[in-house]
């Protein structure tokens, strides 16, 4: 009679601690659904308090390495990173991390996107090394599972060459940008937007490099491109010519200059309005273009077109009285030699 008593409380007893923990499992669910819901209305504050709960719950009712405990965290990370708190995001990240390297059940991918999110918070907090060292892993794992042109793998291989440019590690980060261009080439088709962006990267990265003549074909590369998408892409095409009618401009390459002045202005003028001060760099440089100066040894630069410089002329003067600064800034630099 004991006996049967007994299994009869310890009955109870566990079938009231499976309902308490039902309970509670369908407390921490309902709370992650509305820090998903906060998050998704950008609301990330809201979301970060909805996502602690959530998880203080979840650690009280979960194993320590549970799947539904590995979501919960990665929601609230993605909710501090709304919530501009990259310190917190960094250490539930490198913990999600550490769960899913115990776990030999884990696949690559989910490996690979945790080191994607903490090389982002690394970006985040200008932490170059880490999120070089954050994203090198991820692409490995990428290249072995997704291939060499998957669009997860180019996505990495875009961010490292971004952490690479910061640390201004030029030499390695030009190779990257050649292979995703490489890629969008495949993937988007020769006269992509990604591949004029990617031609106008490694014009810039060239020029850090002092190629100049690779940084010449690529600016013009991206600029056939560019040509090819108006419209929205209007701020992609003003600094493609800003960039290659600049290079001329310093190189004395006069008549390779001057068309390009001729479509970047009216460019500009769409976007700036024609009696914005903004426009002086250009106009100052398309006078240094189109004008006839006498330098300290008497040689004379320019394509001497007196009617267009005295125009621009006018113009530069009308629109510094309008510049509240009225200073030197404004005007088109040449290097210090």
């Amino acid at each position: 009679m004991k006996a049967s008593l007994t299994l009869t409380v310890i009955g109870l007893l566990s079938f009231w601690l499976a309902r308490s923990v039902q309970a509670e499992q369908a407390r921490f669910d309902q709370l992650n659904s509305k820090a998903v819901q906060l998050y998704g209305e950008g609301k990330y504050d809201e979301a970060v308090a909805a996502g602690e709960e959530a998880l203080k719950l979840a650690e009280e009712t979960l194993p320590p390495g549970d799947k539904d405990l590995i979501v919960v965290l990665e929601n609230l990370a993605a909710s501090y990173v709304g919530a501009k708190k990259p310190d917190q995001a960094k250490a539930t990240y490198e913990r999600i991390l550490t769960l899913k390297d115990q776990d030999p059940a884990t696949s690559p991918a989910s490996k690979a996107r945790t080191l994607y999110s903490l090389g982002i918070v690394a970006i985040d907090q200008t932490n170059w090394p880490a999120a070089e060292d954050c994203f090198k892993r991820c692409l490995e794992i990428h290249e072995k599972t997704s291939g060499p042109d998957h669009n997860d793998t180019i996505t990495t291989v875009r961010s490292l060459a971004w952490a690479y440019q910061n640390q201004k590690k030029y030499t390695e980060e030009l190779p990257l940008l050649e292979r995703a261009r490489i890629a969008w080439e495949k993937t988007k088709g020769p006269d992509s937007p990604e591949v004029g962006t990617a031609d106008y990267n490694l014009g810039v990265i060239s020029g850090k490099l002092k190629r100049k003549d690779d940084m010449e074909r690529y600016y013009k590369a991206a600029l056939a491109i560019r040509q090819k998408h108006p419209g929205e892409k209007d701020a992609d095409l003003i600094n493609t010519l800003v960039d290659l009618s600049n290079l001329y401009r310093l190189d004395e390459n006069y008549k390779a200059a001057e068309p390009l002045y001729k479509q970047l202005l009216p460019l500009q003028e769409k976007n700036l309005g024609k009696e914005n001060p903004a426009l002086l760099p250009t106009l100052h440089g398309y006078l240094e273009v189109v004008g006839w100066t006498e330098d300290e040894k008497h040689v004379f630069h320019g394509l001497n077109k007196k009617n267009t410089a005295d125009a621009l002329t006018k113009r530069i003067h009308r629109l510094e009285e309008l510049d509240p600064k009225k200073d030197e800034s404004s005007k088109a630099k040449r290097p210090a030699k």
